[in-house]
């Protein structure tokens, strides 16, 4: 039966993500880690009262996390410049296996290695032997690729386990430290900002403010004087009506 030769995977992308891993992630978690210890430190010794203590102590467990980011990186790594070194041996191999039954006549399509053919038993007996010891170097392979596949998987597992570190674990909860942190600090107390006023209670109405043009009980409104009041009336009604006016005003 054919024997297929083909090995997926680039080595040189295996050997780029080791040094990225390395050099990149590696040295900044583990530059993250040395900041957040200077960062407890001076909390522990420059800030009054419990919350400096509460702040270091998270600082260093962060930074602990960073140290374990550290080190998965650089297992990472390691796991990844071992894979590609292997996974380049094989591929050499079942190159070689191609080479070795091409130059004994046996037919090679692109990654697959034929069965003899030849008619002259001679011949034939000369392709099997290729063909045999190409079969063996393939299985081998494929065997050496076992092996570093499972290491991989078992590297993965690995750091799937240790626990990552997020903003949560540097951040979280902090306001309320921040805030009494500046009391300590400061013998003051923070500032409330604008817009908290509490809201209605469920079911009751927002005060609103007093109308001052509201009507007194009981009373009416006042009204404007009409100026026109008896301009409609006769002319000797007017007349009338200004002479008892005078003689109110003697």
């Amino acid at each position: 039966m054919p024997i297929d030769t083909r090995l997926d995977g680039d080595p040189a992308s295996l050997f780029s993500g080791a040094h990225w891993l390395r050099g990149r992630l590696g040295a900044e978690a583990d530059g993250c880690a040395t900041a957040l210890r200077l960062a407890g430190d001076e909390a522990r010794h420059s800030w009054v009262g419990a919350a400096g203590a509460a702040f270091s102590e998270r600082m260093a467990a962060a930074a602990v996390l960073a140290d374990g980011l550290r080190t998965e990186a650089e297992a990472a790594a390691t796991t990844f410049t071992e894979y590609g070194r292997t996974l380049a041996t094989a591929q050499g191999l079942m190159q070689a296996a191609r080479s070795l039954a091409a130059g004994q006549g046996l037919v090679v399509a692109g990654t697959t290695i034929y069965d003899p053919i030849a008619p002259d038993p001679l011949v034939h007996a000369q392709q099997r032997t290729a063909y045999m010891l190409a079969l063996q170097q393939v299985t081998g392979v494929r065997t050496m690729m076992a092996s570093a596949q499972a290491l991989a998987r078992a590297r993965q597992a690995a750091s799937q386990a240790v626990p990552p570190i997020g903003p949560t674990d540097v951040v979280g909860g902090a306001a309320g430290q921040t805030a009494r942190l500046t009391e300590n600090r400061n013998g003051t107390t923070p500032v409330e900002k604008p817009g908290n006023e509490p809201a209605a209670r469920p079911g009751t109405e927002a005060e609103k403010p007093a109308d001052k043009t509201a009507e007194r009980p009981g009373a009416e409104a006042e009204k404007p004087a009409d100026k026109t009041a008896g301009q409609n009336l006769p002319a000797h009604e007017r007349a009338h009506i200004v002479q008892q006016r005078s003689g109110a005003d003697r």
